[in-house]
């Protein structure tokens, strides 16, 4: 299974804390270097996620 999430962070620390964490199924990180004038910078993180490690989840509506 395969996604992709967007990270919002204000220092470069922020980021590699969340890389760190995801380490194991992370594919491939782009950082977004001008985001405007924003208070946050972005960074998307494509991941991998082995087949055998899937739950089902459940969503409520």
């Amino acid at each position: 299974m395969a996604a992709r999430i967007k990270v919002s962070y204000q220092e470069k620390h922020e980021l590699r804390a969340v890389a760190e964490l995801l380490k194991p199924v992370v594919r491939s990180c782009k950082v977004i270097e001008r985001c405007g004038n924003g208070r946050f910078k972005r960074a998307y993180m494509d991941l991998e996620i082995p087949g055998e490690n899937v739950q089902q989840v459940q969503t409520c509506r």
